[in-house]
């Protein structure tokens, strides 16, 4: 069995069902948009994540989904990808990671907090429940981006709050 005969399924494929990933119109409309946008020139950085990304796409590539499932497919993916949760946080012991003495951090979504307050209460939050925006456009988070969660808890966009200075 080639390189090739596993299409990057781990799965045989028959040599007269294969596709070459690389021939796929999603292949080379990636390719393509990535040479056009400069990755490919100069910065090491962007070549590196251009072919990680390519590498993405060639596995997508071939599995077959149709106008239906590729969206589905891509969501849930960059879902899971970026470390989110799929379903509402329940806030049971089995959620969280003990951090410090007085503090917890939530194993499904690792922006939320709990933290053991002096009188012996728990207070949960969300440390990127809100960005701060400059003049220039750039975002920055601080001990102000907290805001309070409530189980169950779905994590949401953070809100956005315009800094004058």
């Amino acid at each position: 069995m080639t390189q090739e005969e596993l299409a990057y399924t781990g799965e045989y494929v028959p040599k007269e069902e294969y596709h070459d990933p690389k021939e796929s119109s999603l292949y080379k409309h990636a390719n393509r948009e990535l040479e056009f946008a400069g990755y490919f020139d100069g910065d090491e950085m962007n070549k590196m994540m251009a072919n990680h990304v390519l590498e993405l796409v060639k596995v997508f590539a071939t599995q077959g989904h149709s106008g239906l499932s590729a969206p589905f497919c891509i969501d849930l993916f960059s879902t899971l990808a970026k470390y989110e949760p799929l379903r509402p946080l329940r806030g049971t012991n089995d959620e969280w990671n003990q951090i410090s003495d007085t503090c917890w951090q939530n194993n499904r979504c690792s922006q939320i907090f709990k933290e053991l307050m002096p009188d012996g209460s728990y207070e949960c939050y969300n440390i990127e429940g809100r960005v701060f925006r400059d003049k220039n456009g750039c975002c920055y988070t601080n001990v102000n981006s907290r805001t309070p969660v409530e189980f169950p808890y779905l994590l949401e966009k953070p809100e956005i709050v315009d800094v004058a200075e």
